[in-house]
C-alpha cells in the first residue's frame, strides 16, 4: 500500500501591532510540504512494516526531511508487538518568530530575523524620559537575568535567532484482546535537538551592558525584562509510559483505566532558558459503567487525577499546577416508544474550583440535561 500527499500553507498575521510586529503591514509566509508512505506485511502476514518519509520547507527556514519505520508483530490472533522510529521536526511557530508584545511580567519578543530588525517599544525611564527599546539593542545589549537576581549582572552576548527543532523518538508497545479483558502498553524515548525555549534576559534602557552606564540603568530601575523565543543547546530528552485496561466485571459492568508517565530529563544549566513542558508526571482516569445493568438504561462514573506539575506559560506567568481529582457522572435513559433518549450528567461533582493553566479561568462544575429525538 502506497499514499503519497502534499500541502500548502499561507499565514497573514494582522494583529495591527497589537500581539505582532505587523506594525505597518500585515506578515506573511509561507510553508509547504510533501509526504509519501509504503506498507506491506512479510512472514505470510506476520509483520506489516511500515515507512513514510516526508519534507517540508518554510519560508524562511531549511527545508527538514524526516523519516519514519515502524514494525506490527502479530505474535497470535489476538496479541501483537508494535516498535517504531521516528523523526520529526517543528519551524517556531508565529508566535516564537513574530510576537511583540509587553506583557507586564516581561516583553515577549519572537526571535526571527527580520523580527528582530522590525521591532521597537517606546517605554517610560524613572525620570519621565521616553526611551525606543529595539529587538537589536535585545539581542547584543542584555543581561542574563539569573547573574542579575544573583547581585552579579554578566552581559547575555549574542541571543541569536530562532531556528528549527528536531526530534528522534522510538516506541515499544505490546496489546492483548482477551475475551473479557484488554491490555496495551507503551513506552517511548525522546531525544531533541536545538530545543526551542524562551531565553530570560534584562535589558538596561540606555548603556551598554559590557560598560559602567548599563549598570547604572540596573541601579535606576531604567531596564525591562524581555524573553526572546531562542534555541537552546543543552540535551533535552523526554520519556515516558502509558497503560490501559479494559475489562468487563460480573458480565455486567465495563471497567477501563489508563496511567500515563511523562518526564523531562532537562538539565537546565542555563538557568535563562525555560523548556516549557507543562506536563504533569503522572495521570490516570478510571472510569466504571453499564449499558446492561437494567433495559433503556446505562450510566458511567469515572475519576480523573494528575499530581502537580510546573507551568511555564512563556512570559505571561510561571506558576505551579496543583494536583488534582475531578469526578464525572452520566446517566442515558432510551425512551423507545417516541424513538428518543434523555441524557444527565455532570462535571467536577465534588465542586471544587481548578485551574488548567495559570492565567486562565476557573473551571467548577457543570451540569446539564439533554434530550434527543430521532424523527
Amino acid at each position: 500500500d502506497i499514499v503519497l500527499g502534499g500541502s500548502y500553507r499561507d499565514y497573514i498575521l494582522r494583529s495591527n501591532g497589537s500581539l505582532f510586529t505587523d506594525y505597518d503591514a500585515p506578515i506573511e509566509f509561507n510553508e509547504m510540504g510533501v509526504y509519501a508512505q509504503a506498507q506491506t506485511s512479510i512472514m505470510d502476514g506476520a509483520v506489516k512494516l511500515t515507512g513514510s518519509m516526508r519534507y517540508d520547507k518554510s519560508e524562511f527556514f531549511d527545508g527538514s526531511i524526516t523519516p519514519r519505520v515502524g514494525a506490527l508483530i502479530f505474535l497470535s490472533e489476538n496479541q501483537n508487538i508494535r516498535m517504531s522510529y521516528q523523526t520529526g521536526f517543528q519551524n517556531p511557530a508565529a508566535q516564537d518568530q513574530y510576537i511583540g508584545l509587553d506583557a507586564g511580567a516581561a516583553i515577549l519578543v519572537g526571535g526571527s530575523p527580520d523580527n528582530i530588525d522590525r521591532f521597537n517599544m517606546k517605554l517610560r525611564g524613572s525620570t519621565g524620559e521616553t526611551y525606543t527599546l529595539t529587538g537589536n539593542q535585545i539581542q547584543q545589549n542584555s543581561y542574563t537575568l539569573a547573574s542579575v537576581q544573583a547581585g552579579a549582572p554578566v552581559a547575555a552576548g549574542d541571543l541569536g535567532t530562532v531556528e528549527s527543532q528536531n526530534v528522534k523518538s522510538f516506541d515499544l508497545g505490546y496489546r492483548v484482546n482477551g475475551k473479557k479483558t484488554a491490555f496495551d502498553i507503551n513506552a517511548y524515548y525522546t531525544k531533541w535537538d536545538n530545543f526551542i525555549s524562551a531565553v530570560n534576559v534584562i535589558t538596561p534602557l540606555y548603556g551598554s551592558a559590557s560598560n559602567v552606564m548599563g549598570l547604572y540603568a540596573l541601579s535606576q530601575g531604567d531596564f525591562r525584562v524581555v524573553q526572546m523565543d531562542s534555541n537552546t543547546d543543552e540535551e533535552v530528552n523526554t520519556y515516558g509510559i502509558s497503560a490501559g485496561l479494559e475489562t468487563s466485571l460480573l458480565d455486567v459492568f465495563d471497567l477501563n483505566m489508563t496511567y500515563s508517565y511523562n518526564k523531562l530529563d532537562y538539565a537546565a544549566t542555563n538557568p535563562d532558558y525555560e523548556p516549557g513542558f507543562n506536563t504533569p508526571e503522572n495521570r490516570a482516569v478510571i472510569s466504571l459503567g453499564s449499558t446492561k445493568l437494567a433495559e433503556n438504561f446505562a450510566f458511567n462514573v469515572s475519576a480523573k487525577y494528575h499530581d502537580n506539575f510546573t507551568w511555564q506559560q512563556g512570559g505571561f506567568i510561571d506558576a505551579m499546577i496543583p494536583a488534582r481529582t475531578t469526578f464525572d457522572a452520566s446517566m442515558n435513559f432510551d425512551l423507545p416508544s417516541i424513538d428518543s433518549k434523555i441524557k444527565v450528567g455532570g462535571t467536577n461533582l465534588g465542586g471544587d474550583e481548578y485551574f488548567m493553566m495559570p492565567g486562565s479561568g476557573a473551571i467548577g462544575s457543570q451540569f446539564y440535561v439533554g434530550f434527543t429525538i430521532n424523527p
